[in-house]
């Protein structure tokens, strides 16, 4: 009886045992999966039916435990269930699976995930453990590990095959630190090999600049999570997401740790935050040019009264501040209240109007000119609000643009009216301007006939090719042409004497742009000088006949001379 009484007593013990195990499992499984932050689901690989899912799960599909379990893939994802088939078909044992996938919450709301999900084997039954990642809030930082559910009773190997099967690096370590457990996310995360990390500390991998935070972790019995740099093998840095608690474990305090690499998002974090630094420091700079800017710029609302203006716009238009202009009528502004109607017909028709050119009205009544650029100013769904401009005062420009038009039209008068042609040619040869007195010379009615109708003045207006031949050797060599004469033909066939005066002008980078210059017509005086020439060659045959004459005399006269001196007479001569 003694003998039965002992087995007894080491059947409770056992019974005893096995209890502390089950309730440490289901602690375990309590913060592993079902208090997990993270979103996962255990669905029946056969039927595609929902068997468990965390709070996370339900509370981001909006359905309850007790709705979710038993409920079909398909009714979360938008994919045919026979395509639903064939993606649970293509997951095997020891094999973890990803996809892009879009899931349908349960107020109709659709949302893209990225699910992780590998088989599991817990009896005869083939479970998939999935784990979702919400893409359209990836920028909160997700906090919990990526773990497996399960029931109550499942052993320690289901707990092991989840961890292995996690994408966040799993690790568990005695209250000195140093590592028990580690899963293969976590030795890819560090670089690290299991048998290496099993003989180091947690405090190896600690940031020589990070403060320690596992003493800290074992002082507090609540989760212990935040952002931490670790060094690993390669001796690279990484931000992890760090989640740490003291757990207990087959009667032994551990510290159960949870690490996700995110040194990407901290990266990018980083360069946002120096990105909207520069915004800042940008928006800094558009307020000083908005404050300083010569112009004025003005916001009005859909019925043309001023909401907001710059300091520089009651300088213009001499009011004495902001505040006296701001719902102030826009037509305040106009000296001609029908620019302003114009003005608002252009932009209904354009959406904005550049360099709208008006008369404005100081507050004195003074009236003075302006360039407007207004455009229509719109809320988030596309609806008119008001308008948006900028006003520069143009007076001194249009004072000098009139000048400008005065001094053209005094150029265009000389040009015109010139007694000297004046032209433009291309390279090549064609028209590109001609004056009045030119379009005479060559036989045109009008400069425009001139410009229109000389495409190759080559072989229109040249009358020998080896002259133009010479012309343009010498404009090659020197660029200048002064005095040049030549026959020209006119549009009657008229042949002509003409004067040039000819430069080349280029371009800034030196290019050949056109030839212009002046033309005379010296026709007359051409024909002047041929006269003289004859005239001068007759008067120099007369004079060469009268000095032939002289000789024959003076010859003459010596003969004459010579006889009377023979005769004995005195010279007469």
């Amino acid at each position: 009886m003694k003998n039965e009484k002992l087995t007894f007593q080491e059947l409770e013990k056992v019974i005893e045992q096995l209890k502390s195990e089950k309730e440490e499992k289901q602690n375990l499984f309590q913060i592993l999966f079902t208090d997990n932050r993270t979103i996962n689901l255990i669905v029946d690989k056969e039927t595609g039916t929902i068997v468990n899912a965390n709070k996370a799960a339900c509370n981001f599909y909006g359905y309850s435990l007790e709705e979710m379990i038993g409920m079909n893939l398909n009714q979360i994802n938008i994919l045919s269930e026979k395509e639903i088939k064939q993606e649970i078909a293509r997951i095997t044992d020891n094999q973890l699976y990803f996809y892009n996938l879009t899931h349908r919450l349960k107020n109709g709301e659709i949302r893209e995930v990225e699910l992780y999900s590998g088989q599991i084997d817990i009896g005869n039954r083939k479970l998939l453990y999935s784990t979702i990642f919400d893409l359209t809030s990836q920028k909160q930082t997700e906090k919990a590990l990526t773990a497996a559910k399960q029931k109550a009773s499942e052993n320690e190997l289901f707990f092991k095959t989840v961890c292995e099967q996690a994408t966040d690096g799993i690790n568990l370590s005695d209250l000195e630190g140093n590592f028990t457990f580690v899963n293969q996310a976590y030795c890819s995360i560090v670089g690290y090999s299991e048998n290496e990390l099993l003989k180091m500390k947690v405090q190896d991998l600690k940031v020589d600049s990070e403060k320690s935070v596992f003493h800290k972790t074992i002082e507090v019995d609540y989760t212990f999570f935040r952002t931490y740099k670790i060094k690993c093998k390669d001796t690279s840095v990484k931000y992890v997401d760090l989640s740490t608690k003291k757990i207990s474990f087959h009667n032994q305090h551990l510290v159960l740790g949870i690490i996700r690499d995110v040194t990407e998002r901290v990266t990018k974090e980083n360069e946002l935050r120096i990105a909207m630094d520069k915004v800042k420091e940008s928006e800094q700079q558009l307020s000083d040019i908005f404050s300083n800017m010569q112009d004025a710029y003005f916001e009005a609302d859909i019925q043309g009264r001023f909401v907001k203006t710059n300091a520089t716009a009651p300088k213009i238009y001499g009011y004495t501040s902001v505040d006296e202009m701001l719902n102030m009528p826009a037509l305040n502004l106009y000296a001609n209240e029908n620019d302003r109607k114009y003005l608002i017909d252009l932009l209904s028709n354009k959406g904005q109007v550049t360099d709208f050119i008006c008369q404005g009205k100081r507050k004195d009544g003074s009236e003075f000119w302006v360039s407007m650029n207004v455009q229509y100013k719109y809320d988030t769904k596309g609806n008119i609000t008001g308008t948006v401009g900028v006003v520069r005062d143009i007076t001194d420009r249009k004072i000098q643009d009139e000048k400008i038009k005065e001094s053209e039209e005094k150029y265009r008068n000389i040009y015109d009216n010139a007694i000297e042609g004046m032209f433009r040619t291309s390279i090549d040869g064609k028209s590109l301007q001609a004056n009045k007195a030119l379009a005479q010379i060559l036989g045109y009615k009008t400069a425009e006939d001139a410009v229109n109708n000389v495409n190759n003045s080559a072989s229109q207006t040249w009358l020998y090719a080896s002259d133009r031949l010479k012309y343009m050797e010498l404009l090659d060599k020197h660029e200048v042409v002064n005095g040049f004469e030549s026959r020209f033909k006119r549009i009657d066939g008229e042949i002509i004497w003409v004067s040039m005066n000819v430069k080349l002008i280029r371009g800034e980078n030196a290019e050949k742009l056109y030839y212009e210059g002046f033309l005379e017509d010296i026709t007359d005086r051409k024909h002047k000088e041929l006269e003289i020439k004859k005239k001068m060659e007759n008067l120099q045959w007369h004079y060469d006949i009268a000095i032939q004459r002289e000789l024959k005399m003076v010859e003459l006269k010596k003969e004459i001379n010579e006889l009377l001196v023979k005769l004995g007479k005195e010279k007469k001569y």
